[in-house]
């Protein structure tokens, strides 16, 4: 028997209600209609194949997320990877103009001497131990624009993927090219995305609130990396990095092994953990990365060295993991433009998922897999931070996450601005103890 209640304004007249009728023994139970809504499902042609957005076991929890947020043009994403590469996925209206940070010609191998403003991918393909490091020949990856496309492929338009941000710009930061890229371009990518002044490069007039970051190299974080990490995040720009694919403690990969960054590593699509996934106490949080036949589908192209035709691709990795968890972050802050760095990581670990099974816990995988919709949820409802005192960073090397593009050690550079500084600072230095000798 369905009665209707005109006479009722509140909720609590509501239950008032339901509870007289209730406790009446003629009545086996009252229960109030509720209205229910259909959640967003993009029509992408391959959105079925995206199990790790919709799925409740090894899934993020796009749908509902999406009800909530489904992103905002002020919320600026940067992705630095290879580059941007023309897809028909990609909205060329969300894109802000980018810039090319390699500064070595042959990592670069776009015919151009040195860094420009065209971030476009020209491929990354070598042939065997052209790296110096006696690898196989390797077809050009298309890394970046497989990237892009997790975080932001036009959605519900009936052609390939759904991406998660779908209103969001994207700011291409290119730093990695043929046999990876230098620590210093990637420093200079990541300082510059976030509004810094880098020497010799016009400034970026549109920072990025979220940073991507899925490259790595094998060794402990620099002192020049933890600074501008430090830096960067101190602007309110989240760091989200891959914790890298070998298998190994994340300890061994940097920016793993760097504070204030959000370490991803990746599980399977049974919320299992995926064996080539990087692990340890690092790391913030999962997502999935797939496994096996159970890959992500991602935007690519078929060209095996220079760019030709678009196409999508089935790719197993961290990097797609921490992607997923950028475009979440994309989505709390253009629910909430006001949380910082640090209560955007906290959200991501308070509202993530337990893991299923013993494969993984707390100490191996982070918090638990990431939920977008309690993520967004709770970015609407938390509150800014009240601002303190800056007090000088310590960079002690610890906390956060590699990737799936190694960078050779060999070709690290410093901040040229480094000797100018520390000349400085000696000269204050010695100036101040003259003083002291004076007086």
């Amino acid at each position: 028997l369905l009665l209707s209640a005109p006479d009722i304004g509140t909720a609590a007249e509501r239950d008032a209600l339901l509870d007289r009728l209730r406790a009446d023994t003629r009545v086996d139970y009252a229960i109030a209609d509720r209205r229910a809504r259909v959640q967003f499902v993009p029509n992408d042609l391959l959105y079925l194949d995206q199990w790790n957005l919709y799925e409740d076991a090894g899934g993020i929890r796009m749908p509902a997320a999406w009800d909530a947020e489904r992103g905002r043009q002020g919320i600026v994403t940067a992705v630095i990877d290879t580059g941007y590469l023309p897809h028909a996925e990609l909205d060329p209206a969300r894109f802000l103009p980018g810039y090319d940070f390699l500064s070595d010609v042959f990592n670069d191998n776009d015919g151009t001497l040195g860094r420009d403003a065209d971030p476009t991918d020209p491929g990354d393909a070598t042939l065997a131990d052209e790296c110096g490091d006696g690898g196989d020949a390797t077809r050009s990856s298309w890394h970046g624009l497989s990237i892009i496309g997790v975080v932001a492929a036009t959605t519900d338009n009936a052609l390939d993927i759904a991406g998660i941000d779908h209103r969001g710009r994207i700011l291409v930061a290119r730093a990695l090219g043929k046999c990876g890229g230098l620590t210093s371009d990637i420093i200079d990518a990541m300082r510059w995305a976030a509004g810094l002044k880098v020497v010799g490069v016009p400034l970026n007039p549109n920072p990025a609130r979220v940073v991507n970051l899925s490259a790595g190299s094998y060794e402990v974080c620099s002192v020049f990396e933890q600074d501008a990490i430090d830096e960067v995040v101190s602007r309110g720009v989240s760091v989200v990095v891959a914790a890298g694919n070998d298998a190994a403690s994340v300890n061994s990969t940097s920016p793993a092994n760097c504070n204030q960054v959000i370490t991803v590593a990746a599980t399977n699509r049974s919320g299992a953990r995926s064996g080539y996934t990087n692990t340890g106490g690092r790391v913030d949080i999962s997502a999935p990365g797939g496994a096996g036949i159970d890959a992500i589908p991602v935007l690519y192209n078929t060209g095996p060295t220079d760019p030709a035709d678009d196409t999508v691709a089935y790719a197993l990795g961290t990097s797609y993991a921490a992607a997923q968890v950028t475009g979440v972050v994309a989505l709390m802050l253009a629910r909430n433009a006001e949380l910082s760095p640090a209560q955007v990581e906290q959200i991501l670990k308070t509202s993530a998922r337990p893991f299923p099974d013993a494969s993984c816990d707390t100490t191996t995988c982070g918090a638990g897999i990431v939920d977008a919709e309690r993520a967004v949820a709770i970015a609407a409802t938390t509150q800014p931070e009240i601002p303190t005192p800056e007090e000088p960073a310590v960079g002690d090397g610890g906390g956060g996450g590699g990737g799936g593009c190694a960078l050779t050690a060999t070709h690290r550079q410093p901040d040229p601005l480094f000797a100018l500084l520390l000349a400085w600072s000696l000269y204050r230095l010695l100036r101040t103890q003259r003083r002291r000798a004076a007086d």
